[in-house]
């Protein structure tokens, strides 16, 4: 009898260490993940700007693969994870083969990076790494580059404009620092913020419009900062059953409007000529582009040109399988994270939907959607084995 509670004891015991072994290995590997993360995100931020490529050293960017890698290598995972991070690993490739752009190949070991990963935690480490870089890239061209904070031009918009672009190629630009840093703060700490902090950031939106004149970059934040005020407000499920319902709708328009943008989904003229002019020429450029390249099963190179209709860039450079693979996740992510009563992170990929289907940046260090596409994957598949494993512990008699 003693024999037998030492033994149990001792097992008691080793099970305990098995969990804090565990649990510090994911930790660690969570750390690691970060790391590159960050660094990932400091490149590409300052790898677009206007600073002294000479300060954007490519072992940066070299370094945070390595840590996507290890963390990915370390990491346990399911059969079918494991199959799908293959499969999904190889369409890349034949994908890179194709176009010759790596942003969505670095995108997917991202996304299999997730796994394990605190996602709140991370939105707030991306909140303060933007802010450090979109410091740093501002000062060094307020002292080096006073120039590079103005551009004058013809916009295709009637006339000469003034805009500031803040040290980036493009006011565009300019204008999304602003909408990342409001949206990565919101999707963090909106349920601390009093009514007031909404109106304060329309104010500081629309006083940065007046600098940009980004209207993209100006209504999709606005629609973002009104959605976090009314996720804040809702306190029952019909609420909820609704926002989703609106997120799922303005997905399915954002395809479509792309597929009737590209020229694949034919319209009256007249429709056609008022969307060109709302979207300022980009539906006649796209559809050139459409018209131009073709559309393949993996993609082709547009040959350094790029559409500015997010969504469309997607299906001429990455091809029909990478378009049907990522819209569909993004319907099903957007199903799951509703679920799961993550209503913030489903606000955000809705949001970046509407943000990137007017937009072409791609990398995940502008256009978060693996990101939070393979957070969502990584939910249903715990959901998934968790019920699972329920299931077989009943039919054993031991709950």
């Amino acid at each position: 009898m003693f024999k037998l509670l030492k033994n149990i004891i001792q097992n008691r015991k080793d099970m305990q260490q098995d969990r804090i072994s565990t649990f510090n290995k994911s930790k660690i590997l969570q750390l690691i993940y970060f790391v590159g993360v960050s660094l990932y995100f400091i490149y590409y931020w300052m790898h677009v700007s206007q600073l002294d490529q000479k300060y954007v050293p490519k072992y940066l960017l070299g370094i945070a693969i390595i840590c996507f890698i290890v963390k990915i290598v370390f990491t346990r995972y399911e059969l079918f994870e494991a199959v799908f991070g293959g499969g999904l690993l190889l369409l890349m490739f034949c994908c890179w083969k194709m176009s010759g752009s790596i942003d969505y190949p670095l995108n997917a070991i991202l996304l299999l990076g997730l796994k394990n990963v605190d996602i709140k935690e991370l939105f707030k480490l991306l909140f303060y790494v933007v802010i450090v870089s979109v410091s740093i890239i501002m000062t060094w061209t307020l002292l080096h580059n006073l120039p590079g904070i103005i551009r004058v031009q013809d916009y295709g918009r009637g006339g000469v404009e003034t805009r500031f672009q803040f040290g980036w190629w493009h006011p565009n630009r300019g204008h999304s620092v602003f909408f990342t840093i409001i949206v990565l703060f919101l999707s963090s700490y909106f349920k601390k913020c009093k009514w007031w902090i909404f109106v304060c950031l329309i104010i500081f939106n629309y006083e940065c419009f007046l600098l940009t004149k980004s209207k993209t970059g100006f209504i999709v934040t606005l629609i973002s900062i009104v959605f976090f005020f009314l996720l804040k407000l809702i306190n029952n499920g019909f609420h909820r059953k609704v926002l989703f319902f609106l997120a799922q709708m303005i997905n399915i328009l954002c395809i479509v409007f792309s597929m009737i943008g590209i020229g694949i989904v034919p319209i009256a003229s007249g429709l056609l000529d008022k969307l060109n002019k709302i979207t300022t020429g980009r539906v006649m450029i796209a559809k050139a582009f459409y018209a131009e390249f073709g559309i393949h099963t993996f993609g082709t190179s547009l040959g350094g040109k790029i559409p500015d209709l997010g969504i469309a860039r997607t299906l001429l450079e990455y091809g029909i399988v990478v378009f049907i693979l990522l819209y569909s996740s993004v319907l099903v992510a957007t199903w799951i994270l509703y679920k799961k009563n993550k209503l913030e992170i489903m606000l955000l990929l809705t949001i970046y939907m509407i943000y990137f289907t007017f937009e072409a940046y791609f990398q995940a260090a502008f256009d978060i959607k693996p990101i939070i596409i393979g957070y969502a994957f990584y939910q249903f598949s715990d959901v998934s084995f968790y019920r699972k494993t329920r299931r077989s512990v009943r039919k054993r008699g031991f709950d």
